[in-house]
């Protein structure tokens, strides 16, 4: 039995390390990882944290704040009245912010890569030995091959964001859910990886709270029941409790070490004024005084990202007011943003809709793939820290937006949406064409393939729930869907798996 193998197979840490190369070739053949502008953000968030535990700058990182770049869009300037990056930390995860900050100064930004590949590898290799046993390495490879070129994947596992989080969490979630064997070491691995992709993104608190119900819904669905683990929703649900404390105890902290209340950008009240509702709200109720975002009355916003950075050339905008004003409106937005539902709840309601609508149908990756280029082409971003410490950025210098227009380039993303496309058709019909047989037979669910077509029905609710919570929360972004929808594909080739790795006779349903 030799090093590299158990049994006549690959040992699981080897079979992870292969998916994990496999997973970095995208951003190895773009020749760098992929960035968008909050990718700064989060660097220099987690420098200012990093300041002020470690006695002495990280080497390749610079001395001094590289949090004073101002970055137009998302960004404050540490000297300001409101704290600096304080009036927009709270939307920063720390762990994330703390992890590029540290891993691209000791290893270039390619060590960001690295650690997202490997726990996205862990995950999938969980996943495949889970629902398709029998499935030889050389074929699981090649399914994550598939995966890292023709979905989102491969982009978002080699993307300075903590969107690939998303991810991680709901397979995990899946496991969790579906595996009814699971040992008690097991099940606290998971239910750690689960926490730790929590404190990522809010958007993931809340995908937690629905895969909870889903997986409690589950012990109460006859002809699933048998084929759950009955522990899952409340290991889900100690996940998100240890997140939601560990959020908290964070920003006391903060406060305490800065003497700044961390604010989140006000993103919900810029939501509804771009929506309609609330820029009519100000239109008509300004002259009752109540909230200090009456300032913007009767500025136009082309969207939120207007109204909060001026992205559009907004005159008026939220983050060059001044600090007594950007402060007043992050302590009003609940309360505005209640009145302005409460005095229009239709209106907003069809907002809501309209844009998980949307939501559902963006799943590309050209906010992935161009982002360095897009940042490059503006000295705020080009002149930030982190761009020293990703490899081969220095034809974007020019302005000429690297290879942003580059054909290839732009037909492998017409790819990738094609193919997610098809596969989300493939996912809904045959979880509609298969499951009434399941509650027909009224059998316990033990088999792979039932337990596939349950993870097929939970993905497809997932995505919904996430298209609702972006899409009407934030509104539309490729990315935001992008994070999640490569899972449909992931189960439909676990099925693929499974199908050809059984004899004909155990695969009937």
């Amino acid at each position: 039995m030799s090093l590299l193998t158990l049994n006549g197979r690959l040992r699981p840490a080897v079979v992870v390390l292969a998916f994990a190369l496999l997973l970095a070739l995208p951003s190895i053949v773009n020749g760098k990882p992929f960035l968008f502008y909050d990718s700064t953000h989060y660097y220099d968030v987690g420098k200012l944290i990093s300041s002020k535990v470690l006695p002495a700058p990280l080497p390749g990182a610079e001395a001094g704040g590289g949090a004073a770049d101002l970055a137009p869009e998302d960004t404050a300037t540490p000297a300001d009245a409101t704290g600096g990056l304080s009036s927009i930390a709270g939307g920063r995860s720390p762990i994330y912010s703390v992890l590029v900050y540290v891993l691209s100064s000791l290893f270039t930004a390619y060590g960001v890569v690295a650690f997202q590949c490997v726990l996205v590898a862990w995950v999938l290799q969980r996943f495949f030995r889970l629902l398709a046993p029998a499935a030889s390495t050389l074929s699981q490879m090649m399914a994550v091959a598939a995966l890292a070129f023709l979905t989102p994947l491969g982009f978002h596992t080699a993307f300075l964001m903590p969107d690939i989080f998303a991810g991680i969490f709901v397979v995990a979630a899946l496991i969790l859910i579906l595996d009814r064997d699971l040992g008690w070491k097991d099940m606290l691995l998971l239910t750690a990886l689960l926490a730790f992709s929590a404190t990522m993104h809010a958007t993931i608190l809340a995908l937690g709270l629905v895969l909870a119900v889903l997986a409690l819904a589950c012990r109460f669905v006859p002809a699933f029941r048998s084929g759950v683990n009955p522990k899952a929703a409340g290991a889900i649900a100690a996940a998100l409790i240890l997140c939601a404390a560990f959020g908290a105890i964070y920003k006391k902290g903060a406060e305490l070490v800065t003497g700044h209340t961390l604010h989140n950008a006000p993103y919900l009240a810029g939501r509804v004024i771009a929506d309609g509702p609330g820029a009519r709200y100000l239109e008509t109720h300004c002259d009752e005084g109540r909230f200090a975002i009456c300032q913007f009355q009767g500025t136009r916003f082309l969207d939120h990202n207007d109204f909060l950075w001026g992205s559009y050339g907004a005159a008026e905008n939220w983050i060059e007011s001044d600090p007594e004003v950007k402060l007043a409106v992050q302590e009003e937005e609940k309360a505005f943003v209640i009145a302005v539902v409460s005095a229009y709840p239709l209106q907003q309601l069809q907002a809501a809709f309209r844009h998980t609508v949307t939501q559902l149908s963006y799943f590309g990756i050209r906010e992935t793939i161009n982002g360095a280029e897009d940042m490059m082409a503006l000295p705020a971003f080009s002149g930030n820290e982190l761009m020293t410490h990703v490899p081969n950025l220095e034809g974007c210098a020019t302005g000429t937006r690297c290879q942003a227009q580059n054909p290839l380039r732009q037909a492998w993303g017409s790819l990738v949406y094609a193919c997610l496309l098809a596969t989300l058709a493939a996912v809904t019909v045959l979880v509609a064409i298969r499951l009434p047989r399941i509650f027909a037979q009224a059998a316990p669910v033990e088999r792979g393939p039932q337990k596939i077509l349950i993870a097929g029905l939970i993905v497809l609710a997932v995505l919904l729930a996430n298209a609702a919570v972006c899409g009407s929360l934030s509104g539309p972004h490729d990315r935001y869907q992008a994070r999640v929808a490569w899972i449909a594909f992931l189960v439909l080739s676990t099925g693929i798996l499974y199908w050809k790795s059984v004899r004909p006779d155990e695969t009937a349903a």
